[in-house]
């Protein structure tokens, strides 16, 4: 049996790795949106990270 916090932490995970394979999709030239995709992922698995620190 999976603990919520777990299912929440692997549901944010996926989010991020989403993110991750979005950025490497679009490799067009649009440096921009690759490293907003970046940053947004490595800054929710930073937040992630940190919430699971306080349990």
């Amino acid at each position: 049996m999976k603990y919520p916090l777990q299912k929440e932490l692997e549901k944010d995970l996926q989010e991020s790795v989403e993110l991750l394979e979005e950025a490497l999709e679009s490799r067009d030239g649009r440096r921009l949106t690759i490293t907003r995709c970046y940053y947004n992922a490595i800054k929710r698995i930073v937040a992630i990270c940190e919430n699971r620190n306080r349990y």
